[in-house]
């Protein structure tokens, strides 16, 4: 597979991401666009592309100076074939070059998710039995494995 571009969203890619939110059961997903306006503002927004199409979108959330909450949409046709090393290398600049926090965090839905995050490198901070578990990545853990992600 080719690598996926990721890029930021531009406001004309809303909807699309939205609509894979929608189709995906994504938790939490507010009842009309319009809503779902509201929560984009105040998010990063990125996307993985390929062909121009858009195959994942990924939302930093909850933004401090020093984390931020991960959120993961694919397309139905697209899950964990998005997890690439070259996809996450471009995350991982974002996050801890970019936008030089200290740690991301994610909370699976389900063992699909949960399996990929974990082969992503993130690592348990709560049992992995628990309904939602939450895993970390840090900018230390990643620097070691990428160094050209290192500050």
């Amino acid at each position: 597979m080719s690598c996926l571009e990721v890029r930021a969203l531009q406001e004309h890619h809303l909807p699309e991401l939205y609509r894979l939110m929608v189709v995906q059961n994504f938790p939490d997903v507010p009842d009309s666009f319009a809503e779902a306006e509201a929560f984009f503002a105040t998010a990063y927004a990125f996307g993985a592309f390929s062909q121009q199409e858009l195959r994942a979108g990924f939302l930093f959330g909850e933004v401090t100076t020093t984390s931020a909450f991960l959120d993961v949409v694919c397309a139905p046709n697209f899950h964990g074939r998005w997890a690439t090393k070259g996809t996450l290398k471009q995350l991982y600049r974002l996050a801890f070059l970019d936008m030089e926090l200290d740690y991301i965090w994610v909370q699976p839905k389900n063992k699909r998710a949960l399996k990929t995050c974990l082969r992503a490198g993130f690592v348990a901070t709560t049992h992995l039995e628990a309904e939602e578990p939450v895993l970390i990545l840090t900018r230390r853990a990643v620097a070691k494995a990428l160094p050209l992600v290192s500050h």
